[in-house]
């Protein structure tokens, strides 16, 4: 019988379930069948299967990217102080010693001889370094006199000889810097840090000095110069010269309209003259006949005066003519006139942003040569403060050594134990995140099918 037969079968059979049956679903017929349930999850095996081998390779592939990453740990012994130390106030605490195996000063060192032994390159050392103090049970007595030093590398080898080198180096170093102290040679370091720090403040007080009275002489010489004033005026009248040659550009098309109308009511002018001419000699002749037909001689001179006279009246076309004419010339006369004032304005605004511009330029370049002797006479100074801070920074690193050395007889520590060769990476752990994966693959798929199928039914 296969499944789904199987399946109907149970479907089709469940309005006949007997009462044991039913007293195994919670609830009576509105319980979870977990039987139906299971087979319905079987059915979809094949899916679940799918999600559960996905979310294991993804899990794989994300493990085999993530780089190794490897920590070795080296520990530092702290031998407890002899009586006569221990009545002493100014041993040091093991935080102390734990803050001294982390110090730059340190770390330079081991980076310097990590590189004579040809086992990093030039460069930033290639390893996180941390310090650890270990809690103790016992009253008094907050730490353990031991001194964890990880290093942390992609490789397990780099790691346990970076780890070993270090906790080397740090009981060498104490012990070379507690041999001086005994000799009295860290007395200079002593002596010569509150000194050194004088020396910086003495050589900043300086430096200040000279850059307060350059900043007033730079100040005072920009105030005579006027830099932002005439740059100011510069750019105004640079603005001011933009608008009077658009003003002239508009004044001078204007200008152009108005002699081409000058020159076309001419031309009209002067073809409408001749049959002016020829009217007025036709009018008096008609009149002439006329009027010396119908009166006498007497009265013929007043008469070819008076029609003389009428004929020769104004002629209304010509006279509006002539006018349009003379107001023409008139305007043209007055844009030439107002064409040559904006020319010879903007020609004394051009001169006069050409003069600022220059001086502009002259206050800028003595401005500029005032900052470079400036730059040439600061600069001992500046030099001397970085000499002075550098003695004070490598005096800074091994103060902290010299009062320990000062404070102590013999050295107090001793390599505790060395760094033994990691053999599993930290933070990978490829078998558990793989499971993990799995285990978080197969529960979203079984979800996943089960609401899947149940929104489908």
């Amino acid at each position: 019988m296969t499944e789904d037969a199987h399946t109907r079968n149970m479907s089709s059979a469940g309005p006949h379930l007997d009462m044991g049956e039913t007293a195994a679903r919670p609830g009576g017929e509105s319980g979870i069948d977990i039987r139906s349930e299971l087979l319905l999850l079987w059915r979809w095996r094949g899916v679940v299967i799918a999600g559960t081998l996905a979310s294991v390779l993804l899990a794989l592939v994300i493990a085999s990217v993530v780089p190794s990453s490897y920590q070795a740990t080296a520990t530092v012994f702290i031998n407890p102080p002899l009586f006569e130390e221990a009545k002493q106030q100014s041993v040091f605490s093991i935080e102390a010693y734990e803050r001294l195996a982390g110090s730059e000063f340190i770390r330079n060192q081991l980076l310097q001889q990590l590189g004579e032994k040809k086992l990093v390159g030039t460069g930033p050392l290639p390893a996180r370094l941390s310090t650890s103090i270990y809690p103790s049970r016992e009253p008094g007595k907050p730490y353990l006199p031991l001194i964890g030093l990880t290093a942390e590398c992609s490789t397990p080898e780099m790691a346990q000889q970076i780890a070993n080198a270090w906790a080397k180096l740090f009981v060498d170093e104490e012990t070379r810097l507690t041999a001086a102290g005994r000799a009295g040679s860290v007395d200079f370091v002593i002596d010569e840090f509150p000194k050194s720090s004088a020396r910086v403040a003495q050589a900043q007080r300086t430096l200040k000095k000279v850059t307060d009275e350059q900043a007033k002489a730079m100040s005072t010489l920009k105030a005579q110069a006027a830099v932002d004033f005439k740059g100011s005026r510069q750019r105004n009248l640079e603005y001011l010269a933009v608008s009077l040659e658009e003003q002239l550009f508009k004044t001078r098309l204007e200008q152009d309209e108005t002699a081409r109308a000058v020159t076309q009511l001419e031309q009209e002018v002067k073809s409408m003259s001749p049959v002016i001419e020829l009217s007025k000699a036709i009018t008096d002749d008609a009149l002439w006949q006329t009027l010396g037909r119908s009166n006498g001689v007497s009265g013929v001179n007043d008469a070819l005066s008076t029609s003389r006279l009428k004929s020769q009246a104004e002629n209304t076309a010509y006279t509006k003519l002539a006018g349009a004419l003379a107001e023409a010339r008139v305007r043209y006369a007055s844009l030439k006139g107002r064409s040559d004032t904006l020319a010879a304005e903007l020609g004394a605004v051009r001169r006069d942003a050409q003069e600022v511009r220059a001086d502009v330029l002259k206050s800028e370049a003595s401005i500029d040569q005032l900052q470079r002797e400036q730059e040439v006479e600061s600069g001992p100074y500046e030099r001397g403060l970085e000499e002075v801070e550098a003695q004070f920074k490598k005096l800074a690193d091994r103060i902290a050594d010299a009062r320990i050395a000062k404070a102590e007889r013999q050295s107090r520590l001793q390599v505790g134990g060395l760094a033994p060769l990691p053999h599993e990476s930290i933070g990978r752990n490829v078998p558990g995140k793989v499971g993990f994966a799995g285990l978080v693959g197969l529960c979203l798929s079984l979800v996943a099918v089960w609401l899947f199928a149940k929104g489908r039914g």
